[in-house]
């Protein structure tokens, strides 16, 4: 019962995390292309679609994080969870 747990809890965490780093990518992606000006916590006017599609998705996801504080939670233990996953196991 204990590893179905764990394991819902991975299938939850791991997805969460990645949406995490794709919406922090996403926004560096915006910051460092420099066809938009600076972000606020309103929002922003790109030059292009693309980069107002990234800016809107990290925007979105930065300001639920922010709002709600679950995605970031999740984040952290699918960081927790991928770290204990990498590790190597020592036999015994």
């Amino acid at each position: 019962m204990k590893t179905v747990f764990f394991l819902l809890l991975r299938l939850i965490c791991y997805p969460a995390l990645a949406i995490v780093l794709a919406a922090g990518a996403a926004l560096i992606a915006v910051k460092v292309n420099g066809q938009c000006p600076p972000l606020t916590e309103i929002g922003v006017t790109c030059a292009t679609k693309f980069s107002q599609r990234l800016a809107d998705f990290g925007l979105a996801v930065g300001v639920f994080t922010l709002d709600t504080g679950v995605p970031i939670v999740l984040a952290v233990g699918g960081l927790i969870f991928l770290l204990r996953d990498l590790r190597p196991r020592r036999l015994s």
